[in-house]
């Protein structure tokens, strides 16, 4: 059975946008979000969990745009 693949994007109020996925094993993630990260522009932060680093089901947290905080 394949996973469920799932990109979940939240934009803040100040524009900083951030993308999660789930069900993306390892560095599939960074392919999988590549579409919407060049039309965003540049990534200014990207945080990967340990799942990514075993190549298992991953998560990616990942910060385009903005560079203040929230």
């Amino acid at each position: 059975m394949a996973l469920k693949r799932e990109m979940k994007i939240n934009i803040g109020p100040n524009g900083k946008v951030t993308i999660e996925v789930t069900g993306v094993p390892g560095g599939e993630c960074i392919d999988f979000t590549k579409f919407i990260e060049e039309e965003l522009g540049e990534v200014v932060d990207r945080e990967h969990t340990a799942d990514f680093y075993q190549q298992a089901e991953g998560e990616e947290h990942i910060v385009v745009g903005a560079t203040d905080d929230d």
